[in-house]
């Protein structure tokens, strides 16, 4: 969901009016409180099964990926 919508929502839903930039601020905080090692490191740990990659996106492009494996 883009931000534009998630601020459609939350007025509709809350009544709350926030900027894009209060939700991409929110948004950068969240992102730097993961620990992004720590949870690698469980993922390599738990997952068992395969992995099915169905479309990467690039800033510039998108790539379809193979249905049919």
């Amino acid at each position: 969901m883009n931000v534009e919508a998630t601020l459609h929502n939350l007025q509709r839903d809350f009544l709350l009016d926030l900027s894009s930039g209060f939700v991409y601020d929110c948004l950068f905080d969240a992102a730097a409180a993961l620990d992004m090692a720590e949870h690698r490191h469980k993922v390599i740990e738990r997952f068992r099964g395969v992995l099915c990659v169905d479309e990467i996106h690039n800033v510039l492009l998108k790539v379809p990926g193979n249905r049919h494996v």
